[in-house]
């Protein structure tokens, strides 16, 4: 017996024992198991839906072999919560492997890192396949409570399996009737059948296969494989979905989704390598939806680098002198659905959201920019339009920026800080997330919500002169406006520092401007204020507007309060409704401090509406409509007459 080390000794006194027993070595998939996170992602619903894809990707993969004539994927959610898939590829082979010693069938559902889409070249046994790792379906088998498997390989084979252990041999057996499957399927002998139930003790309380959403896969799956007929039943109804228009199709789907038309002709291509089509359409946002061999990789990769650099090359000799924008502005309205065909594609991390192939950028450049070019001299107007646009992003995008200029005008004092507004009217509170800041239109309706507030924690800031619109004005003038660069005063913008947002003094940005149609139209300028200058605290929850009862009256001591005079006499007591002498609302600085307290101040009695920042579609176009130079529109939707708009 060898002599204790004096040092590990020593480390010992001080903690827990640590050498070379210390060390657990996980063989099998034990380990998938124990950390389910590595391999899935977050142990969740969604890593269900991810055990639920790895056969039927697999299925997918034998469909797109050549030898493959039968291109159908099944996949049946039973009664009693088993998954079923089944294709008509060519089976696992189940003879004896080199290494392991054992059936190929039963290495391939019990080792990780085993499979046949490893090797590349002439040594390949599948072309451009999804599964790289050799870990999906094993990691699946791990993941259940049971899995069978039946393949056909001259003849039927089968084994069982249970939480990723076999628990028969290889053995020859017919398979059963797979339920709900098309009756012609489910005679044939050919193909590879998996039966499975997740083990819902490794995964999250709560986590659930939803068959909508795998319902969702499968039909997106369609566009992506046209000669591909997919089956599926769960809960009670079965699906056909076969797509032979492909990518076009989808194409067409997601315009119609995000409620967009085309500006132009739709790029279509394919090869043996990528498929893709796309239009740019009448939306603000750019969606590329994209595949690398049939897998859907949501965080993008090398592959959508390689089509941007396609798109800013050939659209490069429609750029004049005059132009001036970024790659990215050429994307703006894009829509497009992409599927690359790669060998040995490299994914960041088991559930491959998004391709780190180096050679996927070079491989999309250089197929895509030719036949791009091409579309964009048949299409000149288009292409110019292109540029146009994005031209005309890029110089919005500059007009938004805060400049050294602006920063100027926020007149920081000599210690480095923000001088706060004149006017406004201080807290006592040094907690800045619990302080409420109030805008409000002139002198006299600040005078009453100062005296109605609270002054711990309410500060008030009265606005001098008309709200600028920013929507028609140029960055100099807006910048110039004293009630602009009051109010990001007040609320601690500092343009000097990196994140302008990132100490604010208030907590919370509530806009109270008088119940009329000006009180609108003010809070109307205010908004476009925030979302055009600081968008950040709208799209944070940080802004609102007060929701005010525009009638009033008083029997007693009681105050009572209505968003008309019926809604408000419906809350006085019968006998008293002809009696009482109903006040309608016009400005805050006409009314007592109590009853703004109560309406405006009180977190008690005050009702508020969050603002939120339109993003994309008709709500964009509606505020921006609202916003923009259409005096008449916004004229009208206020009910203003003579206000100035």
């Amino acid at each position: 017996m060898p002599k204790r080390d004096p040092y590990l000794e020593g480390i010992e006194k001080r903690g827990k024992r640590y050498d070379a027993d210390s060390i657990d070595v996980h063989l099998g998939l034990d380990v998938v198991r124990k950390t389910p996170q590595i391999y899935l992602g977050n142990p969740d619903s969604d890593g269900v839906l991810h055990i639920v894809q790895e056969p039927i990707d697999n299925a997918f993969d034998e469909c797109s072999q050549r030898e493959v004539q039968d291109k159908f994927v099944g996949v049946t959610v039973d009664s009693d919560g088993f998954i079923w898939t089944y294709d008509a590829g060519r089976g696992i082979p189940v003879e004896k492997h080199r290494t392991t010693k054992i059936s190929t069938l039963t290495t391939i559902m019990t080792t990780l890192s085993a499979g046949g889409k490893m090797r590349t070249g002439e040594d390949a046994s599948y072309e451009k396949t999804g599964g790289i790792h050799g870990m999906g379906v094993s990691i699946t088998n791990a993941m259940s409570a049971t899995m069978e498997v039946w393949t056909y390989r001259g003849k039927w084979y089968y084994q069982k399996f249970a939480k990723g252990k076999p628990v028969t041999e290889v053995i020859s057996k017919t398979p059963p009737r797979i339920p709900d499957a098309p009756r012609k399927l489910a005679t044939r002998d050919s193909g590879t059948i998996i039966k499975f139930i997740p083990d819902f003790t490794v995964f999250d309380k709560g986590a659930r296969l939803r068959t909508r959403h795998l319902q969702r896969r499968l039909e997106l799956s369609a566009y992506l494989h046209p000669k591909v007929k997919i089956y599926y039943s769960a809960d009670g109804k079965h699906h056909t979905f076969h797509q032979p228009e492909g990518m076009t199709a989808y194409l067409q789907n997601l315009l119609e989704a995000n409620q967009a038309e085309a500006q132009g002709k739709v790029f279509e291509f394919t090869s043996s390598d990528i498929s893709i089509a796309m239009v740019w359409a009448s939306t603000t946002d750019e969606l590329i939806t994209s595949y690398v061999n049939g897998i859907h990789t949501t965080d993008g990769g090398t592959h959508i680098s390689g089509l941007n650099r396609a798109i800013a090359e050939a659209l490069q000799a429609y750029k004049t002198k005059r132009t001036e924008y970024r790659a990215d502005d050429l994307r703006e309205g894009l829509i497009c659905i992409m599927n690359l065909r790669i060998d040995n594609p490299r994914f960041g991390g088991q559930t491959k959201a998004k391709l780190v192939t180096p050679e996927g950028i070079q491989l999309v450049q250089n197929t895509l920019t030719a036949p791009l070019q091409k579309f964009f001299a048949a299409n000149k107007t288009y292409a110019r339009d292109i540029i146009s646009r994005a031209t005309e992003i890029r110089k919005a995008l500059q007009e938004l920026t805060i400049t050294k200029q602006a920063a100027a005008k926020m007149r920081i004092n000599q210690r480095g800080k923000i001088m706060l507004p004149p006017k406004l009217k201080t807290s006592t509170t040094k907690n800045p997330a619990e302080r409420e800041l109030f805008l409000v239109e002139g002198d006299s309706a600040g005078g009453t919500a100062g005296d109605a507030r609270n002054r711990d924690y309410q500060e008030v800031l009265p606005l001098r002169g008309k709200i600028l619109n920013v929507f028609r004005a140029q960055p100099a003038k807006i910048f110039a406006s004293v009630p602009v660069m009051d109010i990001m005063r007040a609320i601690g913008f500092d343009a000097n520092a990196k994140v302008p947002y990132d100490k604010l003094r208030v907590g919370k940005l509530i806009l109270l401007a008088d119940p009329d149609p000006d009180g609108d139209h003010i809070n109307l300028l205010m908004s476009g204020v925030l979302f055009k200058m600081l968008r950040p605290l709208i799209e944070a929850g940080k802004v609102y507007a007060v929701d005010s009862m525009l009638f009033t009256t008083q029997i007693g001591g009681t105050k009572y309060f209505g968003e008309t005079r019926d809604k408000l006499l419906q809350q006085i007591p019968e006998r008293s409704r002809n009696s009482v002498n109903v006040t309608r609302i016009k400005g805050w600085g006409e009314v007592n401090s109590p009853v703004l307290r109560q309406v405006a101040f009180d977190p008690k009695t005050r009702r508020m509406i969050r603002l939120i920042a339109p993003r994309k579609g008709n709500n964009l176009k509606k505020f921006l409509s609202v916003v923009g130079s259409e005096t008449d529109f916004r004229k009208e939707l206020l009910g203003l007459t003579r206000a100035e708009a």
